[in-house]
């Protein structure tokens, strides 16, 4: 079970890439050039495309596990807080540091900061709330994720 103070760390399995990033904008709706136009982004002061600020916080860099068919969570995830029966995500707070850009190799960096146990009628939850620090391959911060979940048990 999931302990305050425990942590864990993700690398991501290659440069997160253009590919990822022009995808990551669609999929949000965002149609900022800076996120899929080439041209247009080397043109500008960031000399090239950089990701939507929230990207890195949405790839989880545990992906590369296998999903949980039942639960449909990644094992990573699930034995990281000691296999509860049901993960939900109640909230996020995000910093935003530094941009991110195509050639970054991602390190997500999850430690436990607050742990609250509850009884209710569907069984014991606790209430797990991680920092989570991303950094990419040079050590430089990106961004940090307050994260809260409910996990029941």
């Amino acid at each position: 079970m999931a302990k305050l103070g425990d942590t864990v760390s993700y690398q991501a399995p290659e440069k997160i890439g253009k590919r990822a990033i022009t995808r990551f904008a669609q999929a949000i709706g965002d149609q900022n050039l800076l996120y899929r136009d080439e041209k247009y982004a080397d043109k500008t002061s960031h000399g090239g495309l950089i990701a939507p600020p929230t990207l890195i916080f949405e790839l989880g860099y545990d992906v590369g596990d296998e999903i949980n068919e039942e639960t449909g969570i990644q094992l990573g995830l699930e034995k990281f807080l000691g296999y509860p029966k049901n993960i939900q995500r109640l909230s996020n707070e995000y910093e935003i540091v530094e941009i991110v850009r195509p050639d970054d190799v991602v390190n997500a960096r999850r430690t436990i900061i607050e742990v609250q146990e509850k009884e209710g009628k569907s069984g014991k939850w606790l209430f797990v709330t991680s920092e989570i620090v991303y950094t990419n391959q040079k050590g430089k911060l990106l961004g940090i994720n307050k994260e809260k979940l409910a996990c029941r048990y």
